[in-house]
């Protein structure tokens, strides 16, 4: 049986040609890093969602120990030095004393109504019908008939009883039992201010909290500097509360919070494009606790070979993450400047960088990412000395400064 010969045409070679023409690039470019882009104008709006935690410009107040403490203030109130916090009592004190008071109180009110004139009953009835709707408003709040703060209720009861104290003193002529009243419940007073201690403001102005978390000495405006990736993130694993340190002497108090200057910290993996830079505005969304957007300003965030920790400024009040700790958010930027792929930044000690090819030559030129998609980053050359224009070749590859 003959053979039938295969004639090669012409075109078969050209196509052969064009396969080994591409693998012979890919050959080369697999050699030299991967590939290669050009550096162009363009931009990119990027957003990423993150756990955060708070950090606010607060001091701590602590005092000794004690064995009941009534409250002068109430949670949020803005005070100024001078202020009278709380009243405690020290430890051993005992309820006999001021249950004694209050029954002494009670006689020299029950003798003033006695002895009151008919002029001075009227006003009394004033007082006492102010003070008999706060009652019932105290009663409502108990009952969570109401949305009235208790402590607020509390502070204007107190407030009224001692108008009625005063206008009684001032508009009824004590007679023997009332002055030996009198002089009982003196001498009660001194008995129960030496088991009492008024603890006043020297802090400086500022809004007052009640709620310790036990992060408040070590996520503090003044300890900026000392945080890290590992506190940051076991902070926001743990929730909004973690365990204090007992000491032995003292017990916490109050803080007093600057509302207008606080911070959050959240931490981003080291080759992660999208990150924050010295100086830059971002916008954030708290989810849950707001809906506004916020805008805030990144401090140098902190970097490490995996983890950079993020810092936002914001000079807004507060609000409602005075006693909150952790949040979730989402952090938004947009920018316009030079571009490159995403794939074309390598990480140098999680610092990221381009490398730039010039002619023959290949630098590493630091850069700092200022927005970032899944697939394109907005940069800018980190050092002054350094410059990136549209058109420059960038290859894939990390070369070492």
């Amino acid at each position: 049986m003959a053979r039938q010969r295969v004639r090669l045409r012409g075109r078969f070679f050209l196509i052969l040609f064009g396969l080994v023409a591409i693998i012979a690039v890919v050959i080369v470019l697999a050699g030299s890093g991967g590939g290669s882009a050009e550096v162009r104008y363009g931009d990119v709006s990027a957003s990423i969602p993150v756990s955060a935690a708070v950090i606010r410009d607060e001091s701590a107040v602590s005092t000794e120990k004690y064995e009941k403490i009534i409250f002068s203030v109430v949670e949020g109130e803005a005070i100024q030095n001078g202020a009278q916090i709380a009243q405690v009592f020290k430890r051993g004190y005992q309820d006999e004393s001021m249950i004694t008071l209050l029954r002494l109180q009670r006689e020299i009110y029950e003798q003033q109504r006695k002895l009151i004139t008919t002029d001075a009953a009227a006003g009394l009835a004033d007082i006492e019908g102010r003070i008999a709707t706060v009652e019932s408003q105290i009663r409502d709040s108990a009952r969570g008939d109401s949305s009235l703060d208790m402590l607020q209720l509390e502070q204007t009861l107190k407030s009224l009883q001692a108008e009625r104290t005063t206008y009684l003193q001032n508009n009824v002529q004590p007679d023997a039992t009332l002055t030996g009243l009198y002089n009982s419940l003196q001498e009660q007073e001194q008995t129960l201010a030496n088991w009492t201690r008024n603890i006043v403001n020297s802090a400086g102005s500022g809004v007052v909290s009640f709620y310790f978390d036990g992060y408040e000495r070590v996520l503090n405006a003044s300890q900026l500097s000392m945080i890290n990736a590992a506190l940051i993130n076991s902070v926001v694993k743990g929730g909004n509360t973690a365990n204090a340190a007992d000491v032995a002497s003292e017990t916490p108090l109050y803080r007093l919070v600057q509302n207008t200057h606080w911070y959050i910290a959240f931490v981003t993996k080291a080759e992660q494009p999208m990150r924050t830079v010295a100086g830059e505005q971002y916008y954030v969304v708290f989810d849950d606790y707001s809906t506004l957007t916020y805008q805030a300003t990144a401090l140098e965030p902190i970097v490490t070979e995996t983890n950079v920790v993020n810092i936002l400024e914001f000079n807004v009040d507060i609000g409602d993450f005075l006693d909150i700790r952790t949040v979730k958010a989402t952090i938004s930027k947009s920018a316009q400047g030079m571009m490159v792929p995403v794939e074309m930044i390598a990480y140098e000690n999680g610092e990221p960088g381009v490398a730039v090819k010039s002619g023959e030559t290949i630098y590493r030129v630091p850069v700092n990412i200022l927005a970032a998609d899944e697939n394109n980053a907005v940069i800018v050359a980190k050092n002054e000395t350094d410059t990136l224009i549209s058109g420059q070749r960038i290859v894939k590859q990390a070369v070492k400064e």
